[in-house]
């Protein structure tokens, strides 16, 4: 009998810096990730690789490819720190192996399924990395831009 079956699981702290995962927007159901290449370039292990390219209705670049190498990744959350908006967080994920490396690459869908449920658990990326989403502001503004049209076009009707 393991420790964990006699007493459960325990409480993992908030802080805890589990495998790095994707999140989305949950208001806009858009991902996060702007394709600025911080974590790439803030990685000091170089587990990070990430293919973008510009796509209509998104802000910055589009990641096409995101991959985390966690067979080099030393979890310090540099990359976390480094990325402008609240698309990269740690996760409470920490029992995770495979028996090749390949095992260890995550892509970006298993990132991103991570990362939905992570943001079910603990709340919106913005809460927990306290960063602004751009896809976000994007909406917000196009929504200002609308609703001032409406009302200018309303009131020209009225006169």
């Amino acid at each position: 009998m393991t420790i964990t079956e006699k007493w459960g699981a325990r409480k993992i702290a908030d802080r805890y810096r589990g495998i790095i995962v994707l999140t989305t927007d949950l208001q806009t159901g858009e991902e996060n990730c702007i394709g600025c290449m911080g974590c790439v370039r803030a990685c000091p292990d170089h587990c990070i690789y990430i293919e973008v390219e510009r796509r209509e209705g998104h802000r910055g670049r589009y990641p096409v490819k995101f991959i985390v190498d966690l067979s080099l990744c030393s979890f310090c959350g540099l990359c976390v720190e480094a990325c402008p908006t609240p698309s990269l967080i740690h996760s409470h994920i920490w029992q995770y192996g495979g028996y090749s490396r390949s095992d260890l690459l995550l892509g970006k869908e298993k990132l991103l399924k991570w990362g939905d449920e992570e943001q079910a658990r603990r709340g919106d990326a913005e809460l927990i990395t306290g960063k602004r989403s751009q896809q976000r502001r994007i909406k917000e503004r196009e929504g200002v831009s609308t609703e001032a049209k409406d009302e200018s076009a309303g009131e020209g009707e009225q006169a």
